[in-house]
């Protein structure tokens, strides 16, 4: 479908349509500053547990952009019945124009960004193309952390950076809701070369740019799903700004399939008064990284961040999460629990940093985990940095099994010992859904929860 047509059918405005800026160059240089940078190795403090360099040792390719619209139907029949004021599909990064619903709403504007041209938006006053820095920044395609790998592969290799922003003062009733979904198929244009590094992997990079205007309120859903059999790699970036007295809920599920690998790149600054409730919920990809960066900007902003990961078989995730308390009066809350089986093994990393003038802060941060194998394993560490005498900060780490006694408990009661585990698993993961106050939000995750614990297997030897 061309962008004339999904321009008028869909109400979206495409950068892509009126002026013409290449952004080839810019491109370029930030891949030459990735390779500098280099996938990041276990000699980093940041990445002891983890490396992709092994994985990634042969490169990334553009995965193909190609798909059969009946098969992603099937795929995402559950996601597609969802009910939602603006809903997003995309397959390998590029935009699924036939199942997204980009009706105009009022008071709320979405841009698509295509990655190699940016036409209209890179246009000056005076007509000229501006390529300057401060014009980058302001279309949100500068990497967020200049010393990240992989924020600059995902700015250099981009197919399409959605961009939504709400208006001053709207609050959407209905979530908006953004669905990703991966596939390992080369691109056919790269295919029918000579390309001599066949072993690189299809890789898929995606954008996400959120402006919530003063007293605004929205709650987004983006969910990152891929085919079981297929070997790929997703690169994602969530950018947010919430300016004063503004609301987000925002739910982030990496239900990934089993040979693809995630990378994942959170970022959100809060100006004064404002709030967020932040959920990660991780249950694919055979490795997987996520980070988070939640900056709180202004007075009287405040954050809520829990986190749950589902792991089994060989499962191997991370979580660095870093709530930032950039100035007093702020508060922030951090819950991450874990539920690890068969040869699973997790990684939580969640550092609290409390500037100099930040008086009367409160931070609180708790990870639990729930083993239930023998060969299942959890790194934990907790960071404080705090530079001010006024504050109030904790952290705590627990790790444990489940009780015997519980699960003989319900043996007694004619249910088998698999159904006794996976009922008390379920329980000890349920805490952090509940704490969730969109009714939307929750009944979606609440579906790909049970489509994860139908995956557990609990064997005496384990």
């Amino acid at each position: 479908m061309s962008d004339q047509m999904l321009n008028k059918n869909n109400g979206v405005h495409q950068e892509s349509d009126l002026l013409s800026a290449d952004l080839s160059g810019l491109r370029l240089r930030k891949s030459a500053e990735a390779e500098q940078l280099g996938i990041p190795s276990k000699k980093l403090e940041k990445w002891k547990y983890t490396s992709f360099s092994t994985v990634l040792k042969d490169g990334m390719t553009p995965a193909s952009k190609n798909y059969e619209l009946d098969h992603i139907r099937e795929l995402l029949s559950s996601e597609l019945a969802m009910d939602s004021a603006l809903r997003v599909v995309t397959y390998n990064g590029e935009l699924v124009s036939e199942l997204s619903n980009l009706d105009s709403i009022d008071g709320v504007s979405c841009s698509v960004v295509d990655g190699v041209r940016a036409k209209e938006a890179f246009a000056g006053s005076d007509g000229e193309i501006d390529l300057s820095a401060e014009r980058i920044n302001e279309l949100y395609l500068a990497e967020v952390d200049a010393e990240n790998y992989f924020e600059k592969q995902n700015l250099a290799q981009f197919a399409k950076q959605l961009n939504f922003k709400i208006q001053q003062g709207r609050a959407l009733e209905k979530p908006i809701v953004v669905i990703h979904l991966a596939g390992s198929p080369l691109n056919e244009e790269l295919s029918n070369q000579n390309v001599s590094n066949v072993k690189a992997i299809p890789s898929q990079m995606v954008r996400l740019h959120l402006t919530i205007e003063s007293g605004a309120e929205v709650s987004l859903l983006e969910i990152f799903k891929g085919e079981n059999e297929d070997r790929y790699f997703t690169n994602s970036l969530f950018d947010a700004r919430l300016r004063a007295n503004s609301k987000l809920s925002y739910c982030r599920v990496q239900a990934e399939g089993t040979k693809g690998m995630h990378f994942g790149s959170t970022r959100i600054k809060q100006d004064k008064n404002s709030s967020t409730e932040l959920f990660q919920y991780t249950l694919g990809s055979t490795m997987s990284r996520q980070d988070l960066q939640v900056e709180l900007m202004g007075e009287g902003a405040e954050t809520i961040v829990d986190g749950l990961y589902l792991l089994n078989q060989n499962q191997h995730a991370d979580h660095s999460t870093s709530i930032e308390h950039r100035i007093g009066n702020t508060q922030s809350s951090q819950i991450y629990k874990g539920v690890l089986n068969e040869d699973a093994k997790a990684i939580f990393n969640g550092r609290i940093y409390i500037a100099k003038d930040a008086q009367k802060a409160n931070a609180s941060q708790l990870n639990k985990t729930l083993l239930l194998s023998k060969k299942a394993e959890i790194d934990t560490k907790p960071e404080l940095e705090i530079y001010a005498d006024d504050v109030k900060a904790s952290h705590g780490a627990t790790v444990g099994q489940l009780d015997e006694d519980q699960i003989f408990y319900l043996e007694s009661r004619a249910i088998p010992r698999n159904d006794a585990i996976r009922i008390l698993s379920r329980g000890f993961a349920e805490e952090i859904v509940l704490a969730m106050s969109n009714e939307f939000l929750k009944s979606a995750v609440h579906l790909l929860l049970d489509e994860k614990f139908n995956t557990y297997r609990f064997d005496e030897e384990q």
